[in-house]
């Protein structure tokens, strides 16, 4: 404990742990919900702060549980870990995680309206070389890859994509017939 908290045991001994909460609220939540939760299973845990000698705060872990298991009211003990480090990382991942997912959403918006300009495109070229070339099969192509894209991005995780849920919307643009050709005067 006292490399947890900078204190020296001297310091420490006849003290309230009081001393080591940020304050009095967080003191009285954290000794409510461990000795509610030793009174109902027998075992109280949960993560807090704490702040060192030196005025920092370290992210902590506390298991606290009864020495005699048949009286939850006798002396207890506790064990105490310094978590802060692993919060960091977990806050860390957290950004990464958030920070992907736009990039994602970005990447997605940006194939979406390439896919889109594509098939525009295909379509000015198509009615501008009127019936000597139809380019309707290579718009069909570019539509089934923008309905494929579309669902893909909507879903939560690629490690199962349900072919029912959009091949009835793919087979509906390919099998579609394209619109009818103005030819240019």
């Amino acid at each position: 404990l006292m490399d947890i908290t900078g204190y020296h045991r001297d310091e420490m001994v006849g003290q309230s742990v009081r001393m080591l909460y940020t304050d009095d609220e967080e003191f009285e939540r954290v000794g409510r919900e461990k000795y509610t939760q030793v009174r109902d299973s027998g075992i109280g845990h949960m993560e807090t702060q704490w702040q060192r000698k030196d005025g920092s705060t370290i992210e902590v872990d506390i298991t606290v549980a009864p020495l005699d298991s048949r009286d939850p009211h006798s002396a207890h003990t506790f064990t105490v870990l310094d978590i802060s480090d692993r919060k960091q990382a977990e806050q860390a991942m957290a950004a990464a995680v958030e920070e992907k997912n736009n990039l994602m959403k970005e990447l997605n918006h940006r194939i979406k309206n390439n896919l889109m300009m594509i098939e525009s495109l295909i379509s000015l070229k198509d009615q501008a070389l009127g019936e000597a070339a139809d380019l309707s099969d290579l718009r069909h192509r570019v539509e089934s890859i923008q309905v494929v894209h579309e669902k893909l991005s909507l879903l939560d995780s690629t490690l199962r994509i349900e072919l029912a849920d959009y091949v009835p919307e793919l087979l509906e643009t390919v099998v579609t017939p394209a619109p009818t050709r103005q030819t240019p005067r």
